[in-house]
């Protein structure tokens, strides 16, 4: 059994934003509800953002059961 791998790409502000790109806390739980129990990479680039939603998106991710690269 092989395992699959998803790959998530983070760009743009961290939380939710009108003028900018950005990333929010429902946007990972969407992405990681897509990948199933598939191990997930995830491509960061960010210049940061709301730390709330940076500590939300991180505990999503340590809930995750595949193996999360980041």
């Amino acid at each position: 059994d092989e395992t699959e791998t998803t790959e998530i790409t983070i760009y743009g502000v961290i939380g939710s934003s009108w003028w900018t790109e950005s990333f929010s806390a429902s946007d990972i739980d969407r992405a990681i509800k897509d990948a199933g129990n598939n191990d997930i990479i995830i491509n960061l680039n960010s210049p940061g953002g709301d730390a709330f939603d940076g500590i939300s998106i991180f505990n999503r991710l340590k809930r995750h059961p595949g193996k999360v690269t980041i």
